[in-house]
């Protein structure tokens, strides 16, 4: 599938998207992701005749006037379709042009009868005036398997419901290798048969011949004459052993049956039922009591899944999770391989496969769905797209970046997509030197999160990263997670301009760089002073904390996380506060409310101050606690404005 197009589908009004082989679809709650999926899956859900899709009121689009939209179109395209796809489809008189086949879903609310009237159809490219070509079948469908894995996972369901889909694994296997003994029979003789006529100098025919004059003469067969079959009968062989073996237990059932049967006290059961129906039914027959009667499909009807001894209700929520998605991925492959159809393209949208899976188990989902997407192409020649979901930054830091797809919206509901592919990268290349370019690898791997956020705080360092966030609490209690925004690190100087300019090809963003920050090659970068793009009054950050807060109160959160190589605040303390000459570090913090501090103040170096925090405190949990216990009015101005102007960019 190579894109998508919808107008007026639920939250969607205008919306038009490019698929690769692997996507992975960002966006904040409620954006769309889901709806995506689900107008996927309205338009190709398998085994549904389009005959059946339905549509209500509330599906159709409602803007800020509360005025509803009265058609929805869903449209799909296909590129690079192989020779098996266009045969099939050219087959049926569908119009295929340059490798291309696009289907259109159009709803059209009826007021009048309360409901929707839907058509599902090929486009024609071959005329722009009247596209509508061949109506979109039930038979089509096999040829664009779809599978849909959303967000709603129940184990229960899954595993033990008559639809869940273990047992529809178990039904595929009996409608297959569970049948009439004599129709398998009869399957078996007629490819034993095509092989002897396609392959009639293979030295393996001797051995093809005798077992089918078995088969022909219903005479009995072993175990070992299946293991003599050459590779290319592997079904057969596989049929005709469970064949073998379906017989071994229907004999066995039999006999348990007769046991049951035999049990004393069944004849008197069977003797008071005659004797209590001769009197409503005088002239009934003789009654017969099939006690404990089962075929071997029955069998395979209650079954029940254990970890480790453990039934798999007693697992963890993560590991039910998991599992389901396994069970899903395990049925859509029996689909395929019981199916009569050369399928060679399958799509799979998974949606939030993180759910309640640990940070570990969320990264290596990635990797392990890659490798099956692999397995699936060597073992099985089977071409599979996967279209996730996802607000997780574990598993966007293991995909490629170029498998991401940024979803945001603007004014009026117009919907903005970013793909973060060549395309992407070439654009920044256009404002950034090229060496430069390593930046966006360094923030795609070491904050992930930016693709998650509604906008984001761009600091130069450790310290700033730290205190930013504490800041923001002390203001009126701003929550940045609440606002959906994310602080990070430009790692030094010289490289916050380029991380800016990457950052804001995608998303919103402030940043505050230090007064004293050396030019660079990108200097011109942020030219428009009209950018959010801030910098220090005072040199650095931490000359901004040093005029901006009570020295003392600097001084004693120095003594709090005192290096033991660095002993010059004690000996400061010593010196202008005499009484404390015979304390520990500890005796002095616990009486500091009770020192005269004041000849300590006035004697305060702020330069060396400033030296000692650039040395010693250039770190994120320093200022972190730092900050937490600052007021409002001790928060330097820049590092207000830049918080509030990050708050208004996303509110």
């Amino acid at each position: 599938m190579n894109s998508i197009f919808i107008q007026n589908f639920r939250n969607i009004n205008d919306l038009k998207l490019k698929f690769s082989d692997f996507n992975v679809l960002v966006g904040e709650n409620n954006i769309g992701k889901t709806n995506i999926l689900m107008a996927i899956y309205k338009v190709l859900k398998m085994n549904e005749s389009p005959y059946r899709v339905k549509f209500s009121e509330e599906d159709f689009y409602l803007d800020n006037n509360n005025n509803r939209a009265e058609k929805i179109i869903i449209e799909l395209t296909f590129t690079e379709l192989n020779e098996n796809d266009e045969v099939a489809f050219v087959s049926d008189g569908i119009d295929i042009e340059n490798g291309k086949l696009s289907i259109r879903l159009e709803a059209d609310w009826d007021n009048e009868n309360n409901d929707a009237k839907v058509e599902i159809f090929f486009l024609r490219e071959d005329d722009v005036e009247n596209q509508r070509g061949e109506l979109f079948k039930l038979s089509n469908k096999k040829y664009i398997p779809f599978y849909y894995i959303d967000a709603y996972r129940d184990i229960w369901r899954e595993t033990q419901h008559s639809q869940g889909e273990l047992r529809q694994i178990f039904k595929d296997y009996n409608k297959n290798f569970l049948k009439p003994i004599e129709i398998q029979i009869k399957n078996s003789i007629k490819k034993l048969k095509d092989y002897i006529d396609n392959e009639p100098e293979e030295p393996s025919l001797t051995n093809v011949n005798r077992l089918l004059e078995k088969l022909k003469n219903n005479n009995t067969f072993s175990d070992s004459d299946l293991d003599i079959l050459p590779e290319e009968l592997e079904d057969v062989k596989e049929n005709l052993f469970n064949i073998n073996h379906k017989i071994v237990i229907q004999e066995k059932l039999n006999d348990l049956q007769e046991i049951i049967s035999g049990l004393k006290g069944m004849n008197k059961i069977k003797e008071s039922l005659e004797d209590n129906l001769s009197l409503f039914v005088p002239e009934s027959n003789e009654l017969d009591l099939e006690i404990g009667k089962l075929s071997e499909s029955d069998l395979l009807d209650d079954t029940k899944i254990f970890i480790d001894n453990n039934p798999i209700f007693k697992q963890g929520s993560g590991f039910q999770n998991s599992f389901v998605i396994a069970l899903k991925l395990s049925r859509l492959l029996s689909n395929i391989r019981y199916s009569e159809e050369n399928i060679t393209n399958l799509i799979i949208a998974i949606e939030e496969p993180e759910a309640h899976m640990h940070p570990h188990l969320q990264r290596s989902f990635i990797s392990k769905i890659k490798a099956k997407q692999k397995e699936f192409l060597e073992d099985l020649g089977l071409n599979v797209q996967f279209i996730i979901t996802t607000h997780s930054p574990f598993v966007l830091s293991q995909v490629d970046k170029s498998e991401i797809c940024l979803i945001k919206k603007g004014g009026a509901d117009q919907f903005y997509i970013t793909h973060l592919d060549d395309q992407f990268i070439q654009d920044i290349c256009e404002e950034l030197s090229k060496n430069k370019i390593k930046h966006f690898d360094y923030l795609f791997r070491t904050f992930p999160e930016i693709f998650l956020s509604r906008g984001v705080i761009i600091v130069e360092g450790h310290s700033e990263y730290g205190a930013i966030p504490e800041m923001a609490k002390n203001m009126n209690d701003i929550d940045l997670d609440e606002l959906g925004l994310a602080v990070i690190q430009s790692n030094g100087k010289g490289t916050l301009k380029s991380v800016y300019t990457i950052i804001k090809q995608f998303t919103n963003c402030v940043a505050i760089q230090d007064k004293d920050k050396d030019k660079d090659n990108d200097e011109q970068l942020v030219s428009d002073p009209n950018e959010p793009y801030y910098t220090t009054n005072e040199k650095d950050f931490e000359a901004e904390i040093v005029i901006s807060v009570n020295n003392l109160s600097i001084v004693k959160r120095i003594l709090m996380n005192i290096d033991d190589e660095d002993t010059s605040y004690v000996g400061l303390v010593n010196e202008y506060v005499p009484e404390t000459r015979r304390m520990s570090v500890q005796e002095i913090l616990d009486n500091w409310e009770q020192l005269n501090l004041q000849n300590l103040q006035d004697n305060i170096d702020k330069e060396k101050l400033i030296d000692t925090l650039q040395k010693h405190a250039k770190n994120a949990l320093f200022w972190s606690l730092f900050c937490s216990e600052m007021t409002e009015d001790e928060i330097p101005e820049c590092y207000k404005d830049t918080i509030i102007n990050a708050k208004n960019m996303v509110i």
